[in-house]
């Protein structure tokens, strides 16, 4: 908005919709994250980053923590990218880090992702007087006790808007922040649709895994029990030990620390011949083609990146009917839901699909159609830029939008 204008309340959808007034000015934007080693937020960061419009914004990624996969992955695709070497939750070195960072960077925005960046985000991009600050939360964080409940009404507060991954977690959000909801506005997740369509299988990835009995497969980090993966477990025993015996065996790619008493776990099921954990890859697409059905069982998720995945992948999907996972997977149409935390149901739909290969294959096209149609990588990109031209015409005039004026400007728009 122009200086001199009238100012005027207006409702900001917490639905971004895809529209766009052109603009001529180009705004730095610094998405700021905690780690840079594989993981979905991360993922994220990098596909945002690669995808928004070089002649509207430049990026850099800022993250509290040192080097990872991601970090080199982002700088093979050419993206800025500053490291600030944190150690542990509490090295509060770090802030003075991000404080040299931002006189530096001078951004417009600071879009933070996860927690502790979030709180660096809002104290050292308010102390630098950043005009924007934006928030995301990206999970259904229901293990948080009431004093980080309510450390995040805080710093919801101070922030500009804060972003949700799903409708689901922003839900939870408005129900435990008690913020204004025009503030906390929904942008899916994306995937880059190209990445994952499907190619044909030419090895089994493992020796461990047999070429002639069908694979039921999930990728995630492996905790538990949000991921629910010991639920997984007992659905494959149920398989492999019913009368008559249903031939499968499980593949669960990913690391975390719930490892070791999973792996305790099969042996005390008797199914560890029939389990191959395979760690982290960092090109899931070359994983996914082997897997003949595809499993997320999590007891809560805030929405579920390898599920879009491989749905991509067009493979056949069984979920559980949790957090924001229904936006994902429609039941009988992309996918099957079940309820969480029962490993029958869950055998039965896995069974399901084994048994009738017409009706999992018109469930793969189904999901595969649906990723394309709302979950791709570039309709997020154009989500986030109309959020951050929105805010940034809120907060700084548009004729000078860089000077030392403009970067302590108060809204010229409430947001409410």
């Amino acid at each position: 908005m122009m200086p001199g204008r009238n100012r005027s309340r207006i409702v900001f959808p917490h639905m971004i919709d895809i529209k766009t007034a052109g603009v001529s000015v180009r705004h730095k934007i610094m998405l700021l994250t905690v780690g840079l080693e594989i993981g979905g937020t991360e993922g994220q960061v990098m596909e945002l980053a690669s995808r928004l419009d070089p002649n509207r914004f430049t990026i850099v990624v800022c993250g509290l923590k040192g080097e990872g996969a991601i970090s080199q992955e982002m700088r093979r695709r050419g993206i800025r990218v500053i490291t600030l070497d944190g150690r542990g939750k509490l090295d509060v070195r770090v802030l003075w880090r991000l404080g040299r960072a931002l006189m530096q960077e001078r951004p417009d925005i600071i879009h933070a992702f996860l927690s502790l960046a979030n709180f660096a985000c809002c104290v050292m991009g308010s102390l630098m007087r950043i005009p924007v600050l934006i928030l995301s939360y990206r999970d259904l964080e229901v293990w948080k006790r009431w004093p980080a409940i309510l450390f995040d009404r805080m710093i919801v507060r101070w922030a500009h808007a804060t972003t949700c991954c799903s409708e689901a977690v922003r839900q939870f959000a408005l129900a435990n922040f008690h913020v204004q909801e025009d503030r906390i506005v929904t942008i899916h997740n994306g995937i880059d649709v190209e990445r994952f369509r499907p190619r044909s299988v030419t090895n089994r990835l493992t020796t461990k895994l047999r070429d002639d009995v069908p694979i039921v497969g999930t990728v995630c980090r492996i905790e538990e029990p949000k991921k629910g993966l010991s639920i997984l477990l007992q659905a494959i025993k149920h398989l492999l030990h019913s009368t008559p015996p249903t031939a499968c065996q499980l593949i669960i790619v990913g690391e975390g620390p719930a490892l070791p008493h999973l792996q305790r776990q099969c042996v005390e099921l008797g199914i560890s011949p029939s389990v191959v954990f395979a760690g982290v890859h960092q090109h899931v697409e070359e994983v996914l083609p082997i897997m003949d059905i595809f499993v997320m069982p999590s007891l809560y998720e805030g929405f579920g990146i390898s599920l879009i995945e491989a749905m991509a992948a067009r493979r056949p999907v069984v979920a559980t009917e949790v957090g924001g996972i229904p936006e994902l997977v429609i039941h009988n149409q992309s996918g099957l839901l079940v309820p969480p935390g029962d490993h029958m149901a869950l055998a039965a739909a896995i069974k399901r699909l084994m048994s009738d290969p017409t009706f999992a294959e018109k469930l793969a096209a189904g999901g595969q159609a649906r990723v394309q149609e709302r979950f791709s990588i570039r309709a997020a990109a154009k989500r986030h830029e109309v959020l951050y031209e929105n805010l940034l015409a809120r907060r700084v005039p548009s004729n000078n939008i860089n000077s030392p004026a403009a970067k302590g400007a108060e809204p010229a728009i409430e947001m409410h």
